[in-house]
């Protein structure tokens, strides 16, 4: 995962950036069904790890927007 930030780092069109930002978001949907699955089977193990894979990707998120916000005054 830590490859994306540096993936995203060196892009420099808003096209690159914005398909990084489709394909974030649809992992962070799948992590947020898997996330909802743990839950409902009150899998308290797996629940732990999703959300800090969600934090992460969120993060990341808003790296991706900051980084478009800036590439298109340019």
């Amino acid at each position: 995962m830590m490859e994306w930030n540096e993936k995203v780092a060196d892009r420099d069109n808003e096209e690159d950036l914005s398909e990084e930002m489709k394909k974030l978001q649809g992992k962070i949907d799948t992590l947020l069904i898997k996330l909802e699955k743990h839950f409902t089977a009150k899998n308290i193990e797996e629940v732990c790890p999703t959300i800090t894979k969600l934090s992460y990707l969120y993060s990341l998120r808003s790296f991706i927007e900051k980084r478009m916000v800036t590439t298109s005054r340019v």
